[in-house]
């Protein structure tokens, strides 16, 4: 051999060795990559089954819950329009009022009608809390083969992205069933790449950019699991599998937890039928007409659908983990929860509103704007008095409840101090979310959750308020927005990362107490969802939200599809574009494409995931 050609050789050892080891790397990374989505795949199978069950063994007494919550909440108000509404609106606010009782009373008849049909055809009893579709060992492998090669996200083009979507389905499904042999089949057609007709150079080239992706997609998915395990009703599973570890049956003990919840519902309603008693009455003193007497009008049934949606509402859920916790209160925080419900009698309830204020604030490990300064505090602070109350600045109730909350150092650091609310007192820390669970309370939380967003002019309405902030699309994509609850004019969007912001920290007491509500569309095997204020549902119809959706996700992303080639649907049948929101009594919607547009659903939420993951790429 001569001297040039072993010359060549040494110079190409470098890069062979290279090659072998991003090689080397890539394979681990793919294996990681079907590892963690097989991880995600079981998880979802889980849950799916572990909600299933936790809805059939405590439905009486979650069913009770809901009612007593929903009637405590229309009881509250007919006292807020009596107490606040000018005489000569009460008309036109009553008969809204009127409306959203109907469909809460249409959605409970859907639930009752879907019970009934229950009894009579009973679903097949699970065997235990967790099922484990992907216990066959040869199963998992098939699957892990599978991703290794198909995940949309290993996809070089979007055409190959949309073709491994659509077989992902597939194979993701069969996974789900348990259906070995298939999975086999389709494992042992994966073929070994050719080797690339190109230089030695580009292929090292070629594989480092292809680890880079792929250690991205790790990442992604890595998100994608943690955002799974983070979720209420992932709590919920970890809470039963520990109770069933030692041997104690977690849903026994959650029924007579729930009964005595109820129970002190009970006496909620009792409490503010007395209070709209009242209200009823001085305002017959103050007005000469009594309030008009509105038509009855007969409830619409419904069919109900449940199915395992991690972005759909999951009220019941937080129920049971907010009894649970409930359960495991020290004596010295009950007592402290008792004493903090009393605080809503007082006239005014300035120390419960500061209580209230100081938990928000120490539910964010950082400051939560609008709560971080003293000057933002006393605006909200001041906003939150009655008519008729006399002014109180802030540093009066904080010295009169010296010993429960200060506004002082919460946090520091060597590089960082922050300031605002905090207990002075573990014990109120631990007792506000049992005194939260008393109708009292949440009328003093509901109103202060309506102050925590951005003061700010609207120019709908030509005034200023609060802004209110929710998602403008929630699930495939985290878009929030402020709202003004007055007119229903949007005030800004924007992106933030998760955890950073007061809708993100508190979106589930927003639901919870009725500011804003979820609409969910359920897009293939996942859903977005948008929220809305009551002031839109009120004058919104499915058509009006079937544009948001278009103008906020698909338009967004660029799928070219037009309005007219989406529908949306509940069951089987297609929703007129002319229905009001508040003629349903199901926030949720299945959307599908009509024949004429360009792509299929599974594909538009491949095109969705990907575009959404790199939309700021190149900004």
């Amino acid at each position: 051999m001569s001297a040039r050609s072993k010359s060549m050789i040494l110079a190409d050892l470098p890069e062979r060795a290279e090659l072998s080891e991003l090689t080397r790397q890539l394979d681990l990374c793919r294996d990681e990559i079907a590892h963690v989505d097989l991880e995600i795949e079981t998880l979802r199978r889980e849950l799916a089954s572990f909600e299933t069950l936790y809805l059939m063994r405590l439905a009486p007494e979650l069913d009770l819950a809901t009612r007593l919550t929903g009637l405590v909440r229309h009881l509250e108000r007919w006292i807020e329009l009596l107490t606040h509404a000018p005489s000569r609106q009460l008309t036109k606010e009553a008969h809204r009022i009127d409306q959203r009782r109907d469909r809460e009373a249409q959605g409970l008849w859907a639930q009752r009608v879907a019970r009934e049909s229950a009894r009579q055809d009973p679903p097949p009893q699970p065997t235990a809390p967790v099922s484990n579709p992907g216990g066959d060992e040869a199963l998992k492998s098939a699957y892990r083969r599978l991703v290794r090669h198909y995940h949309p996200d290993l996809a070089r083009t979007e055409d190959q992205r949309l073709h491994n979507g659509r077989l992902m389905q597939r194979i993701n499904d069969l996974y789900q069933a348990g259906d070995t042999s298939r999975l086999l089949a389709l494992a042992e057609h994966v073929g070994v790449q050719e080797p690339m007709a190109i230089g030695l150079a580009e292929r090292v080239t070629l594989a480092a950019e292809r680890l880079a992706w792929c250690e991205a997609v790790v990442e992604n998915l890595r998100e994608e699991l943690a955002e799974l395990e983070a979720c209420e009703l992932h709590r919920l599973w970890l809470r039963a599998a520990r109770e069933r570890s030692a041997g104690r049956d977690l849903f026994d003990a959650l029924g007579g937890d729930l009964h005595d919840r109820n129970l002190r519902q009970l006496r909620d309603v009792r409490l503010t039928l007395h209070q709209l008693e009242s209200t009823v009455k001085q305002y017959n003193r103050d007005h000469t007409n009594p309030p008009p007497t509105l038509p009855a009008r007969s409830p619409k049934s419904t069919a109900l659908q449940r199915s395992f949606d991690p972005f759909a509402d999951k009220t019941l859920v937080r129920l049971g983990l907010e009894t649970l916790d409930a359960s495991s209160l020290r004596p010295a925080a009950r007592r402290r929860a008792a004493w903090i419900e009393g605080l809503a009698q007082e006239t005014p309830p300035t120390t419960l509103r500061l209580l209230l204020l100081a938990h928000v604030a120490q539910l964010s490990h950082l400051p939560l704007a609008g709560l971080e300064s003293l000057d933002d505090l006393q605006l909200r602070f001041d906003s939150l008095r009655e008519p008729g109350e006399p002014a109180q600045s802030l540093e009066e109730a904080l010295a009169a409840a010296t010993e429960l909350v200060e506004y002082g150092v919460r946090r520091a650091t060597a590089q960082l101090v922050h300031l605002g609310l905090r207990f002075r007192s573990e014990t109120t820390a631990e007792a506000m979310p049992l005194a939260l669970q008393a109708a009292p309370v949440r009328k003093a939380f509901r109103a202060v959750l309506s102050v925590l967003g951005e003061h700010t002019h609207c120019r709908g309405c030509d005034d200023y308020t609060f802004a209110v902030p929710l998602y403008r699309t929630r699930g495939l994509d985290d878009l929030r927005a402020t709202v003004c609850p007055r007119c229903g004019r949007t005030q800004a969007r924007y992106y933030m990362p998760r955890g950073k912001d007061v809708q993100a920290i508190l979106n589930s007491a927003y639901v919870d107490l009725g500011l804003i509500s979820d609409w969910s569309f359920g897009l293939a095997r996942v859903s977005v969802a948008t929220q809305l204020l009551p002031v839109e549902e009120e004058t919104l119809t499915v058509g009006g939200l079937k544009q948001r959706l278009v103008q906020d996700l698909f338009a967004r992303y660029d799928l070219g599809l037009s309005r007219s080639q989406v529908h949306l649907h509940q069951g089987r049948r297609r929703i007129r574009e002319s229905t009001p929101l508040l003629s349903l009594s199901d926030q949720r919607f299945t959307v599908r494409f009509a024949a004429n547009a360009s792509l299929s659903v599974p594909d538009a939420v491949e095109m969705l995931r990907h575009r959404i993951r790199h939309r700021f790429e190149g900004s």
